[in-house]
């Protein structure tokens, strides 16, 4: 089976629970917080995928890590996930749970790239046409990306609007051979 189907799968499950037990902002937290933990530490990424341990051992260790810290029904999903050896999916899911739970909030995700860094009126400007174009509230992460010269990349959903100078010169150097 497909790696992202099986994601999506336990997302939708974890969500649904969530919204039955009505801990669905605990449990987006939890998975917030996952990915922010995986994303500076490499080697929770490496225990994911680690063969040498069994399951009750990365339970174990899940269990030290997040107990503390997590929702009861966070801690069950992360059992469940690798009591069924489909550890490699913890990220995916917390991606897919994330984007459900903002999708039942109505909140849109909107990802900004730019080419230098901008000012916070900037970024505000922007925040408030995504919200008018969208009619939804907006959540916006932005990032620096020196090859685009200038300008800037959005992208909301499946909708990308690129006003980058890299691309504006790549279309007229096009247009000239052509």
């Amino acid at each position: 089976m497909n790696q992202s189907t099986i994601a999506v799968r336990y997302a939708k499950a974890l969500f649904m629970l969530a919204q039955e037990k009505q801990q669905l902002e605990a449990v987006a937290k939890d998975m917030e917080t996952l990915l922010l933990i995986e994303k500076d530490n490499e080697t929770l990424a490496q225990l994911y995928q680690n063969p040498v341990l069994n399951i009750h051992q990365k339970q174990a260790i899940f269990k030290d890590l997040f107990e503390k810290h997590f929702n009861a029904t966070t801690m069950q999903f992360l059992s469940l996930i690798v009591t069924n050896r489909r550890e490699k999916n913890i990220s995916n899911a917390a991606r897919n749970f994330l984007k459900r739970y903002r999708e039942h909030l109505g909140i849109k995700k909107a990802f900004l790239t730019t080419a230098s860094d901008m000012n916070n009126t900037q970024k505000e400007i922007i925040v408030k046409l995504v919200k008018e174009a969208y009619k939804a509230e907006v959540e916006m992460d932005s990032t620096i990306d020196n090859n685009l010269l200038g300008g800037f990349v959005l992208q909301v959903d499946d909708t990308r609007y690129d006003a980058s100078i890299a691309t504006q010169l790549k279309n007229i150097k096009q247009q000239l051979l052509s």
